[in-house]
C-alpha cells in the first residue's frame, strides 16, 4: 500500500553515516513504534542471511538511538546470535526530530503493511499516545512487557504508554514483567491494573509483577 498523503518534503537535508552500533543500544520509540511481532521476528530468524538483510535505519537524537526501520530485523539478528546482544551495522541518520522519525516510520511500514489506525494518527501529526488503538484494533488476553529498564527506556515505561495498554486488554486480561519496582507497581495500579508480586523463575530474578485488568461488575466470556 503506497501513502500518497505523507509528504517527505518537510524532511530535513538527508545526513547519515553507515556504522555498528551494540543492539543493547537501539531502542524502538513507543510513540510510534509498534509492538514487536515474535511470530515474524521468529520467521525472519530461521532464514536469516546477511547477504540479502538490509541494514536498520537509525536516528541518533538526544545521545540515543531510535530505530525507525528493521526493528524486526534487528531482533532476529539477536536470536540468531543465542538471544544475546551484538554489534548491528545501522544506517544512523542525525537532525531528525521525533516527527520526521514517525514520518519515516509510517512510510516504511506503509509499503510493506496495513497500517493500524493509532499509527496513522501519529503520522497525521496527532498524539496517538492519548489514543486507545496505539498498537492494534485487537484486544489481548496477555501481555509480557519485557522493555529495558526504566532507566535506560524511560519512554517505554510511562503513564501514558500503560493506560493504552490497559485500554487494549480484555477483561480479566493479564500483563506481567520482570521490573518489580515499587514505582512501576504504583503506576499498574494508577492506570486501573490490579497487582501482584509474585516469585521470579529459577535462576531469574527474585520478584516479578502481574498485573491483571479487573473491571467491576464484569467478568471475561
Amino acid at each position: 500500500m503506497m501513502l500518497s498523503n505523507l509528504n517527505l518534503s518537510s524532511l530535513p537535508e538527508c545526513n547519515f553515516e553507515v556504522r555498528y552500533v551494540d543492539s543493547v543500544l537501539l531502542n524502538p520509540c513507543a510513540e510510534y513504534q509498534r509492538l514487536l511481532r515474535m511470530g515474524k521476528v521468529a520467521k525472519i530468524a530461521a532464514n536469516f542471511s546477511e547477504y540479502i538483510a538490509n541494514e536498520p535505519k537509525v536516528s541518533y537524537r538526544d545521545g540515543r538511538y531510535f530505530v525507525f526501520d528493521g526493528q524486526n530485523t534487528i531482533e532476529a539478528r539477536k536470536t540468531c546470535n543465542g538471544g544475546r546482544d551484538l554489534p548491528i551495522r545501522c544506517k544512523v541518520f542525525c537532525g531528525l526530530s521525533k516527527e520526521h522519525e514517525a514520518l519515516l516510520f509510517a512510510v516504511q511500514t506503509g509499503i510493506s503493511s496495513e497500517l493500524t489506525a493509532g499509527e496513522h494518527s501519529t503520522t497525521d501529526g496527532k498524539s496517538s499516545a492519548k489514543s486507545p488503538a496505539l498498537f492494534t484494533d485487537h484486544l489481548f488476553d496477555l501481555v509480557y512487557f519485557d522493555a529495558f529498564a526504566p532507566e535506560k527506556q524511560p519512554e517505554m515505561w510511562s503513564e501514558e504508554l500503560f493506560r493504552n495498554i490497559y485500554a487494549g486488554m480484555n477483561t480479566d486480561g493479564i500483563l506481567t514483567t520482570y521490573c518489580a519496582k515499587g514505582v512501576i507497581r504504583r503506576l499498574l495500579q494508577a492506570v486501573g491494573f490490579t497487582v501482584e508480586r509474585l516469585p521470579g523463575p529459577p535462576g531469574g530474578k527474585r520478584e516479578i509483577l502481574r498485573a491483571s485488568k479487573k473491571v467491576e461488575g464484569k467478568t471475561s466470556g
